[in-house]
């Protein structure tokens, strides 16, 4: 298990490089559900845990799918970015000419969507369907900054049906680049990790999990919902997994005490690990807080924000500083904007 192998690394820098034995950590998307499971099995080795970008425990380890709950602001966060297109104009957002408001270029996007799926078509060696519509259409909203002015120009190479050799290199290069598309071992790790197994394809909780991960999204559902079916009746067990329950029946907390107190930080408009998972999870540990960013994209790193900066150097400072419980950040870099970072 990978969680009690962070430890196993603490040990053997405590025994050969004098460090104090405990974990000082910052862990994103994953690495949030890795942070969170070894604050669970080891509460008084925590001395320093961020937590970015929070993995719902509880819906990973006890429900199908990677997190029931993850899509539930990415139609929020698809129709700001809308939103923002408009305000910037064509110089920055391909599409911002097409049309007036932003829910009517939302009506014209999912149409597109629709008209893919209806009629595929074949370009460079791909069939460009609904679901490959929808995986170029959810990167301006988890990867905001820098990426985005060019993602709106082949969203509008779709929608006029031009350059699709084009669309598809775009599609080919980003997903091996960030790791988004078909991941043989995310399926491994995240089936192997699962508590839970189905009897069968009538399994009325793999059946719940999956209308719950579709219906959470008018936009993006069914995108990330595969991997349900994908773990449903997985043959392998994963050695030492952790199998407690973060939430009772009545959706109570389980409440752990660590050495520091963890702070959780999550994006308002993060379209695959909301804050709301951020706020969850804070619940189950003691004296937590949460850092909550004025924030479009996936985790802290999607914008630039001087405040989350500060927050995290007072954090992982010599004499802890915690923010305020639901502390707000705000960003210092637009959607629209080329650069990751200022200056």
């Amino acid at each position: 298990m990978v969680a009690r192998d962070l430890m196993a690394v603490v040990d053997s820098l405590h025994t050969f490089e004098e460090e104090d034995g405990l974990l000082h950590y910052w862990g994103i998307s994953y690495g949030s559900l890795l942070g969170a499971t070894v604050a669970a099995l080891f509460p008084d080795r925590m001395e320093r845990l961020i937590l970015d970008g929070i993995v719902n425990a509880e819906n990973y380890y006890h429900h199908f799918g990677i997190d029931i709950d993850q899509l539930l602001s990415s139609d929020d966060a698809f129709r700001g970015v809308l939103s923002d297109c408009l305000k910037i104009g064509t110089s920055r957002c391909a599409l911002a000419d097409i049309n007036s408001t932003a829910p009517e270029l939302e009506a014209t996007l999912l149409a597109m969507v629709d008209r893919y799926q209806s009629n595929p078509v074949a370009a460079a060696g791909k069939v460009i369907n609904g679901k490959f519509v929808k995986e170029i259409l959810i990167v301006i909203i988890k990867y905001p900054t820098g990426i985005v002015p060019l993602a709106t120009v082949y969203i509008r190479s779709l929608l006029e049906g031009k350059n699709l050799d084009g669309v598809v290199a775009f599609h080919t290069a980003l997903y091996n680049a960030v790791s988004m598309g078909d991941n043989d071992a995310l399926t491994g790790i995240a089936c192997s990790d699962k508590v839970i197994r189905a009897t069968g394809p009538t399994d009325q909780k793999l059946i719940d999990d999956t209308n719950h991960m579709f219906n959470s999204t008018k936009i993006f559902g069914g995108l990330l919902a595969g991997i349900a079916s994908q773990c449903a009746e997985w043959p392998l067990e994963g050695r030492g997994k952790y199998t407690e329950h973060w939430f009772d029946e009545e959706g109570r907390p389980r409440v752990i005490k660590t050495r520091k107190p963890i702070l959780f930080v999550g994006n308002r408009y993060d379209p695959v690990t909301p804050v709301k998972s951020a706020v969850a999870m804070s619940s189950v540990f003691e004296g937590s807080r949460v850092l909550e960013r004025d924030a479009f994209g996936h985790a802290s790193m999607a914008q630039w924000s001087d405040c989350t900066a500060e927050v995290f150097r007072g954090y992982f400072g010599e004499e802890m500083v915690l923010p305020e419980d639901k502390k707000v950040c705000e960003v210092d870099v637009g959607v629209f904007d080329v650069g990751v970072f200022p200056g």
